[in-house]
């Protein structure tokens, strides 16, 4: 997500193909990676969306530079596994023996308990909501946007996970307390660069623009 942001300031492609090395990477590192991944690949569509400057083609150009250093990384790891006859983890699969509505409301509760009511860095959380009501008074910088955006996506991969798949013990039940708190460690450290930047002053270049 670094990368990408600064990407998007630097408007130099080599952030974009190190955040899809990395992406890539990651997808063999953890079991949720590829769904990350996912995340990620959303992310630089919406820079390439919202940027009207850049033609069409070449947004198109872009996205398969992300697209194919972190897809071939990705299917190398899965041939290999193909290879090898490894089975996949069966958290990942999907899970409908239950009601779906019978989880929504363990997922939330436990959701929220883990962010603003156990020891895992709650006041944190807290000061983020403070710092949101910022905005009120200012308009969205486009780093905040992306930050912000990519934090709502990680919790909701998650929150879909304990949804649908058979992780929903591991998310939103007995063992929350293991499985949940570690998982939030992978994208926690975005709610801190989110703090500073919503509190941080706006500043401006010498031609007038903003440069915070």
């Amino acid at each position: 997500v670094m990368l990408l942001v600064l990407w998007y300031r630097k408007q130099n492609d080599a952030f974009l193909l190190l955040a899809s090395l990395f992406a890539g990477i990651m997808t063999f590192t953890k079991l949720e990676g590829y769904g990350y991944l996912l995340v990620h690949l959303f992310l630089v569509v919406f820079i390439l969306w919202i940027n009207k400057r850049i033609p069409v083609l070449e947004k198109v150009k872009k996205t398969f530079q992300f697209i194919i250093p972190s897809g071939a990384i990705y299917l190398f790891y899965v041939v290999c596994k193909m290879l090898e006859s490894v089975q996949g983890d069966p958290k990942a699969k999907l899970d409908f023996s239950s009601s779906l509505a019978g989880r929504i409301v363990p997922l939330i509760e436990t959701f929220g308990r883990f962010l603003f009511l156990e020891g895992h860095w709650n006041i944190l959380w807290f000061i983020l909501l403070i710092s949101l009501t910022t905005l009120f008074f200012r308009k969205l910088r486009m780093e905040e946007a992306l930050i912000g955006l990519a934090l709502v996506m990680f919790f909701g991969l998650l929150f879909c996970a304990g949804l649908f798949t058979a992780s929903f013990n591991a998310l939103g039940g007995s063992d929350a307390f293991l499985d949940l708190t570690r998982l939030i460690l992978h994208f926690f450290p975005l709610s801190i660069w989110l703090i500073v930047l919503l509190n941080a002053p706006e500043r401006t270049n010498p031609s007038g623009q903003d440069s915070s």
